[in-house]
């Protein structure tokens, strides 16, 4: 079966199950990040979840992970983000891809990148965060979000900052 791109009818349910699924959660977790609720932010983690800095670092568990957002709030102070994504998702041998804008107050959400199974939705980002410290930074995400029951966890995040 070959789908066409413009014309496909998966097309729009595609785009709304996961903004449906994953962005609500993932905007939740950026405020509370923003805002250095780190309870909170960790408690989108999963239990057995690895953050993981590209090439230099990384921990597991949400007490780790607890412990190396209170080590970032020491070193940059307050931050906010501005995140670019883009959403990719792979029907059959086809990839459509969707930009979408965001109008959060915490970020300017530019596109957003997801791809989806069963189980899991995948997001690539590239952002840029403003901190009080270390003034303005740029850098890139991969974030695995896991099923759990009837919402998603971050599973496995890796990030590098240039």
């Amino acid at each position: 079966m070959v789908l066409d791109r413009k014309n496909s009818p998966l097309k729009q349910p595609l785009i709304s199950e996961a903004k449906s699924l994953l962005r609500p959660t993932f905007e939740k977790f950026c405020k509370a990040v923003e805002e250095q609720k780190w309870d909170e932010a960790v408690a989108f983690y999963d239990e057995e979840a690895a953050l993981v800095e590209t090439g230099k670092k990384g921990v597991h568990g949400r007490e780790a992970i607890k412990q190396e957002f209170l080590k970032f709030s020491e070193v940059a102070g307050k931050v906010t983000f501005k995140v670019a994504f883009l959403i990719v998702f792979r029907v059959f041998e086809r990839i459509y891809t969707f930009l979408v804008v965001s109008t959060a107050l915490f970020s300017q959400v530019l596109s957003e990148h997801y791809e989806m199974t069963t189980d899991f939705i995948t997001l690539n980002a590239e952002f840029e965060l403003t901190s009080e410290k270390k003034g303005v930074e740029k850098g890139k995400a991969l974030q695995i979000w896991r099923k759990k029951g009837d919402s998603y966890q971050l599973y496995h995040e890796e990030f590098s900052v240039a």
